[in-house]
């Protein structure tokens, strides 16, 4: 499959149209709100020729979009940027669709989500995978080109900001209703898409589940699963001939510091589609830094589809995904969490829960049960620790740790 960005599944028939997805952006640093400000243009210029040979452009904007001072109770930081920054981009870009299902859009508020929402529509974009409640946040987007009919899906794992029946958020992962979602659109669309945010940051391959369950996505019906959220780039496979990407990678998260090179590639994700659904796709790799988001140099690119080819062997290899993981486990993330269970936060049994400082101790302790990634790291290393199985899990943890900073993108 790696042996060049273009991957042909079978010839088209008919009317056909291009998408292209793009990962996560993010512009919470003054030098990036700066850049994209004043330097838009510039800033895109590499990259720019390759969005406009799409019919159709998707882009996952990871923040909420208002100036307002109201940041939620949560774990890991509240995003937010102004408006100009998505105005900007997207105009740039030409972008058709906002996926706001992830966890920072509701990072400020159910009324700052609501203004999210607004602002992606007053300038010209369509919101996806958000609403002012959960019904609303859940409905499938409907979109056409070239006289085909397009459902996109767009949801995300249960972290903060999920839509609930009376209040504005995001569209959670609900597999049951997300599969029923997909069967329903599948009898009156052309292409099924599906646009997930989850999955286990910093780690290159998708859980044993992720991958089942994702794989579940695409016999219900979708045409292609895409995911984003890790921010690094991960794997991708074909499932019965439809395309699964496990996540592209950051698409512009710029720090003024410097970072690991894992976090500032990424690749575009282009599926060329007819009535039939996925027909190829290309995964084109670039290179992002405050200044410049730039496509990669021939050389580059080689080492980016070797980098590819070796992250998405595991996933035809159940006992090598399930190794792999374990190892992320043992000596990643799993056991760092646990220290959210320190008793020490809590001096009082039963706390007071009506206190804020109880409940922001428990918020760390909430997301742990009700995210589906953190959730499933959770039970694998609560099992190593019961199976006494901790130290040859985590001898395998160099080689996966050594993949947020490879070679090729140095």
């Amino acid at each position: 499959m790696f042996e060049s960005k273009l991957h042909t599944i079978r010839p088209a028939v008919g009317n056909t149209f291009s998408v292209i997805f793009a990962g996560d952006i993010c512009p919470k640093f003054p030098e990036a709100v700066e850049r994209i400000t004043n330097h838009c243009d510039e800033l895109v210029a590499s990259i720019k020729p390759y969005f406009e040979t799409a019919d159709l452009r998707l882009l996952q904007w990871e923040c909420t979009v208002t100036d307002a001072d109201t940041p939620i109770d949560k774990t890991g930081p509240n995003l937010k940027a102004p408006e100009i920054t998505l105005r900007n981009m997207g105009k740039a870009l030409g972008i058709d669709v906002m996926l706001l299902a992830n966890n920072h859009t509701g990072d400020y508020g159910p009324e700052a989500t609501l203004e999210t929402i607004e602002k992606v529509k007053a300038n010209g974009f369509i919101p996806a995978g958000a609403g002012k409640n959960l019904e609303d946040a859940s409905k499938t987007v409907w979109l056409e080109r070239n006289g085909l009919q397009i459902a996109l899906i767009n949801f995300a794992e249960n972290e903060f900001g999920t839509a609930q029946k009376n209040k504005p958020g995001v569209a959670p992962m609900s597999p049951f209703k997300n599969i029923a979602a997909i069967r329903a659109a599948r009898q009156k669309a052309d292409v099924v898409m599906v646009a997930i945010h989850g999955g286990h940051e910093h780690y290159s391959y998708p859980s044993p589940e992720m991958a089942e369950l994702y794989r579940q996505y695409a016999e219900a019906g979708a045409d292609l699963v895409w995911n984003c959220h890790t921010h690094c780039i991960c794997g991708c496979e074909l499932h019965n001939d439809i395309p699964i990407i496990y996540s592209p990678g950051n698409f512009y998260f710029a720090y003024p510091t410097s970072r690991l090179a894992g976090w500032s590639h990424g690749y575009l994700t282009k599926f060329f589609c007819d009535k039939k659904g996925v027909y190829a796709f290309e995964l084109q790799p670039y290179h992002f830094d405050m200044d410049h988001i730039t496509l990669l140099s021939e050389e580059k690119e080689k080492g980016f589809l070797a980098f590819m080819a070796k992250i998405s062997a595991p996933l035809q290899d159940p006992d090598q995904l399930q190794k792999l993981f374990e190892a992320w486990c043992a000596g990643g993330h799993g056991m760092s969490y646990f220290q959210t269970f320190d008793r020490e936060k809590l001096p009082a049994w039963p706390p007071v829960w009506s206190e804020r400082e109880v409940i922001k101790n428990m918020l760390p302790i909430r997301n742990l049960f009700t995210c589906e990634s953190h959730n499933r790291l959770m039970k694998q290393t609560a099992r190593l620790i019961e199976e006494n199985r901790v130290a040859e899990a985590a001898a395998l943890a160099p080689e996966v740790l050594a993949l947020q900073d490879p070679e090729w993108a140095k």
